[in-house]
């Protein structure tokens, strides 16, 4: 990014843009959800070779930069793994809508009926680095909940996760030409880009607060406090990821009374 660009007019963007789009998310009913998620399955498939091929620029840089081969290893990708990505995109869109679900209900003595019902989150904000297929698993998952998704890549994956954030706009608006999607495509509002010197305590303050976010302090630092959970992943057999997986989808719907 041209560092010319005033970076807390544009973070400040991002999150507003952000916090629309879940807005508009959160009438979007579980077939328009799910014709969206296809849609992105089939825009991994169709450029997976414009994928592979900024993922080989990172990794190149990766590797000049000296990094281990269990980092480089997390960063490469293959045909395999990019047909795993669209995979899972098919089956986020596979699962039950757990928005609307009433998860409790019971009636007061004064004949007042309650009921705990799961509700979008409304922005959810993710870092994460060396991992770019956590760019689609992310929106997927924010998509199936109804939430949008501020993406904060690493710098060593900025070309990839670039590239899928790209791929992954393009292919809702291309289902909302289509027919009936009311899905927003800015749902994914990229980070990745941005040079981390110039996200400062104050400018990711003003960014989750644009998204509609109660931020804490020190957030720039946590891609460091997630090193053992990479170390985790990477441990973790396929089930017990998958496993994690359907977990986090569960609690990114916010049971609500009403």
């Amino acid at each position: 990014m041209d560092q010319k660009v005033d970076i807390k007019a544009y973070v400040r963007g991002l999150g507003q843009a952000a916090r629309a789009a879940a807005r508009a998310l959160a009438r979007a009913d579980t077939e328009a959800k799910n014709r969206a998620l296809a849609a992105m399955a089939a825009g991994i498939r169709a450029r997976r070779d414009t994928l592979l091929e900024a993922n080989r620029a990172d990794v190149a840089q990766a590797t000049r930069e000296g990094r281990d081969a269990a980092f480089v290893d997390r960063l490469t990708l293959s045909d395999e793994s990019v047909e795993t990505m669209a995979q899972g995109l098919q089956q986020v869109a596979a699962l039950p809508d757990p928005v609307g679900e009433t998860m409790t209900a019971w009636q007061r003595p004064n004949g007042l009926a309650i009921a705990q019902v799961r509700v979008p989150i409304g922005v959810v904000f993710t870092i994460y680095e060396s991992r770019p297929n956590v760019t689609a698993d992310s929106a997927g998952l924010c998509l199936k909940t109804a939430n949008a998704v501020l993406l904060k890549g690493g710098s060593e994956s900025r070309a990839t996760s670039g590239v899928i954030a790209s791929l992954l706009r393009d292919a809702v608006a291309a289902a909302r030409e289509a027919g009936p999607v009311t899905v927003d495509p800015g749902l994914g509002q990229l980070l990745g880009a941005l040079d981390p010197s110039a996200l400062d305590d104050a400018t990711f303050g003003q960014l989750l607060a644009a998204a509609g976010l109660a931020g804490e302090g020190g957030g720039i630092e946590l891609p460091q406090r997630m090193a053992p959970v990479n170390a985790l992943l990477d441990a973790c057999p396929a089930p017990l990821r998958e496993a994690l997986l359907l977990g986090v989808l569960e609690r990114m719907s916010t049971p609500t009374a009403g």
